[in-house]
């Protein structure tokens, strides 16, 4: 179980208590990582939005070809 997945087997072969346990660590886990790509998503879309903005207003100041 080194990487935190259990076979079916051993899985079955657990109580009901150990089953529940290694289902509820198995969730707070999920939560736990699904907070930090929310919070590094946060940060790679302000990041990009700045670099966005920055390449946006360089082209204004040198009056770059723009599509539009």
């Amino acid at each position: 179980m080194s990487n935190g997945i259990v076979p079916k087997e051993t899985f079955r072969a657990y109580t009901a208590k150990s089953q529940r346990e290694t289902m509820y660590d198995a969730i707070t886990e999920l939560h736990r990582e699904m907070k930090k790509a929310k919070k590094y998503d946060k940060i790679t879309t302000f990041g990009g939005g700045v670099i966005g903005g920055i390449l946006f207003w360089l082209a204004l100041k040198f009056k770059a070809i723009l599509p539009f």
